[in-house]
C-alpha cells in the first residue's frame, strides 16, 4: 500500500480553506476533476423515485449532473464549507423542478437516519481525513445507505504515470496549495465494508484520481 501523507482535520481550518478557493474552484474542477466525474455517471442508469447524497458536495459540479438521473427522486447534498454551499446553490436555479435540499454538515457523523439513500456519491473529500477515520467514515456512509445501494467515491490518487508524483509532492511539500488534499488508498477500507468493489484510475491534465464503486 503506497504511503499515505499524514493529516489532521480541522473543521474551521477547512471551511476557511475553501472559502479561500470557491471562486475559482470550477476552473480547478473543470481541468483536473470532470473527467473523473463524467466516468463515475457513465454506468448510471435513470433512478426511479431514488434517493441521493452527495456527500462534499462542493459548488455542486457533481450534483449538478447527478440529479438528471433521479428527476422524479429526492436529491441532498452535504457539505462543511458555507461557502461552497452558496455556490452550489447558485447552480441549481435552474433545476426548479426537483426536489434538492443543500445541509450544512460533516461526514464523521451523518445527519441522516440508517438506511435511507440509494445512492451516495462524493468526489475529493476522503483526501481531507486523517486515515485513522477512514474506517469510521466508511461505516457512516454504510449505515446510511439502503441495502443493495450504490457508493460512487472520487479521491486524488497516486496515480500510475512517473509524473503523477509531481501531485504527491505538491501535497506533501505545499499542502495548502491542495486545500490540504492528498493521495490516498480506499480499497482496502471499502472491501471489509462493502461488495462488487471496482475500482478505476485515470490521470487529467496529469492530476490522478481513483474512482471506487461499491455496493451494500
Amino acid at each position: 500500500m503506497p504511503q499515505i501523507l499524514e493529516r489532521k482535520f480541522s473543521k474551521e481550518k477547512t471551511q476557511k480553506s475553501f472559502a479561500a478557493v470557491s471562486k475559482f474552484y470550477d476552473f480547478w474542477a473543470k481541468v483536473t476533476e470532470s473527467k473523473a466525474i463524467d466516468i463515475a455517471l457513465e454506468n448510471i442508469g435513470p433512478i426511479v423515485n431514488g434517493k441521493i447524497l452527495d456527500i462534499g458536495v462542493g459548488t455542486g459540479d457533481m450534483f449538478y449532473k447527478i440529479i438528471p438521473f433521479n428527476k422524479d427522486g429526492f436529491n441532498v447534498g452535504l457539505d462543511i464549507s458555507p461557502q461552497m454551499l452558496l455556490k452550489a446553490r447558485e447552480k441549481m436555479k435552474s433545476y426548479k423542478n426537483f426536489k434538492t435540499n443543500f445541509i450544512l454538515g460533516n461526514t464523521f457523523r451523518l445527519p441522516f437516519e440508517d438506511n435511507c439513500f440509494d445512492y451516495i456519491f462524493s468526489s475529493y473529500v476522503f483526501d481531507l481525513f486523517p486515515e485513522n477515520e477512514f474506517i469510521n467514515v466508511t461505516k457512516e456512509v454504510n449505515r446510511v445507505l439502503k441495502k443493495n445501494g450504490k457508493v460512487i467515491i472520487i479521491t486524488m490518487s497516486f496515480g500510475n504515470r512517473w509524473y503523477n508524483n509531481f501531485w504527491f509532492l505538491l501535497a506533501k511539500y505545499f499542502p495548502g496549495i491542495l486545500t490540504n488534499c492528498r493521495p490516498v488508498d480506499l480499497k482496502p477500507y471499502f472491501y471489509n465494508t462493502f461488495k462488487d468493489v471496482k475500482v478505476v484510475t485515470i490521470s487529467q491534465n496529469t492530476f490522478p484520481s481513483e474512482i471506487l464503486t461499491a455496493v451494500k
